[in-house]
């Protein structure tokens, strides 16, 4: 993210099963979890999102936290991040508030990145998480996303970065293509920008018969702040 096209990419949904106590979660959170996290070596990066008012998926998980890693073996970081989840709980490094809803491994797929600038930072971030409809035609589809849908999505002038990335274990409500979208204005703003010219990129035969959608949603950056 923000210029950055990593290997890997755990991708992990949460929420604070206690309202009363949601600032003592995000404080845990953004104070000692992701410190951990990043101090285990298995990642170099983290940021941490929370779902924007009037996303497209409302229902759905607050909070989003992202880690980067350049690792070239996704199974063994699965592992390696299971051992040191085992270890944050016997070390008295966990919280009873947690509720995980989403944990998932993604990997590059080589060539989907696109960025108009490196030095814009990601305030929002739209998720689009896809299926290829036609077991066999994956090349197809992948083709038309890295090489139309992305420089189509940011041409409309509201994101700045585009990157895919394929699910390696699949979980509930994502597909096996992950794409972010990042923008440094309002996610929302960003997304108005894409409908505007959705309808155009259509008539235009820009779209593809291969893609089902499976989710979309938007988050702003809540940690560390840009």
């Amino acid at each position: 993210m923000e210029g950055r096209f990593v290997k890997c990419l755990l991708y992990v949904l949460t929420d604070c099963n206690d309202s009363a106590r949601e600032a003592e979660f995000n404080h845990w959170y953004n104070q000692t979890h992701l410190p951990d996290l990043i101090g285990s070596g298995l990642f170099h990066t983290a940021i941490r999102f929370s779902k924007a008012e009037g996303s497209l998926d409302p229902e759905g998980p607050k909070y989003l936290a992202v880690y980067e890693s350049d690792s070239d073996d996704p199974g063994g970081l699965m592992k390696e991040v299971d051992k040191l989840s085992a270890r944050l709980h016997e070390q008295g490094r966990a919280t009873d508030v947690l509720e995980v809803r989403g944990v998932s491994f993604l990997q590059r797929l080589e060539g989907a990145f696109w960025t108009r600038r490196l030095d814009r930072k990601t305030q929002g971030l739209s998720i689009a998480s896809t299926n290829c409809v036609e077991p066999g035609k994956e090349g197809d589809f992948e083709a038309w996303y890295t090489d139309i849908h992305q420089p189509d999505v940011l041409s409309t002038g509201g994101f700045h970065t585009s990157s895919i990335y394929t699910s390696v274990n699949q979980v509930d409500g994502l597909g096996k293509y992950v794409c972010m979208y990042e923008t440094d204005l309002h996610t929302l703003q960003s997304l108005e920008k894409f409908n505007a010219k959705s309808a155009s990129f259509r008539e235009n035969n820009r779209s593809s018969t291969l893609s089902q959608l499976v989710k979309r949603a938007q988050y702003m950056r809540l940690y560390p702040e840009a």
